[in-house]
């Protein structure tokens, strides 16, 4: 899973262990800094970021069930 924010700031992506990783590609060498997350992706999870780098989003379905949750960058879930 990947993605990117809608003014191409910042790139979200997951690896196959289900790692995140969050890059600002506006810096001259972007390298990607992993986030620990409280709450697990699974497969079938989408994410989304904000414009500004600093929160995120996950859509978790699972049998047709749907939890959304808000994360800052530190991967801690806002309330």
């Amino acid at each position: 899973m990947r993605t990117l924010s809608s003014n191409g700031n910042y790139l979200m992506y997951s690896t196959n262990d289900s790692s995140l990783f969050l890059v600002d590609i506006r810096q001259q060498n972007p390298k990607p800094i992993k986030i620990n997350l409280e709450k697990n992706l699974n497969y079938s999870s989408k994410i989304s970021i904000a414009d500004d780098g600093k929160t995120f989003c996950i859509l978790n379905e699972e049998n047709n069930n749907y939890n959304f949750y808000l994360f800052d960058t530190f991967g801690k879930i806002k309330e």
